[in-house]
């Protein structure tokens, strides 16, 4: 009596973990890159606050910095709307992501902020700490809004 008694909630229990566990496994991995995208740009966002951090103590190169932050928002654009940021010049990402249906302010600023992470990687003594720190609050604002679901008036729908 008393195995039967034990036995019957390890069952249920393991019924619903192996039901889990098979969602989980039959889920699509591109929508399991969509859900988790402004997550991994997140992550990226704070090894680049790493980098900065490592400036501050005596480090003399703020090129990596620019890069994990460019990395950060081209990997949260091809993850979570589908755009490859890297191929595209950026009129025609500008148009990309209007016609996905973000806001002109949100691609102005990513696209600016794109522009001064390249003007910075690439220019010699470029960035000071306090710039950088700046920067870092701006893609982490801009990501954000790329996030924020947009009112219905404003998004387009796909055919």
């Amino acid at each position: 009596f008393w195995p039967l008694l034990l036995a019957t909630p390890l069952l249920v229990g393991g019924s619903l973990l192996a039901s889990k566990l098979g969602r989980a496994l039959a889920q699509d991995p591109s929508v399991l890159r969509v859900q988790k995208a402004a997550q991994a740009a997140r992550k990226r966002l704070r090894g680049a606050e790493a980098l900065l951090e490592e400036q501050k103590k005596g480090g003399e190169d703020p090129a990596p910095f620019y890069a994990e932050v460019s990395r950060a928002l081209a990997g949260y654009l091809q993850d979570k709307q589908g755009v490859s940021a890297a191929g595209l010049v950026r009129e025609e990402l500008s148009r990309t992501l209007l016609e996905k249906g973000q806001t002109k302010i949100t691609v102005e600023k990513l696209i600016a902020l794109l522009d001064e992470c390249d003007r910075a990687r690439f220019s010699p003594g470029a960035g000071t700490t306090t710039a950088q720190e700046a920067v870092l609050q701006r893609a982490d604002a801009v990501l954000g809004a790329l996030d924020s679901p947009r009112p219905a008036s404003v998004r387009k729908e796909a055919p």
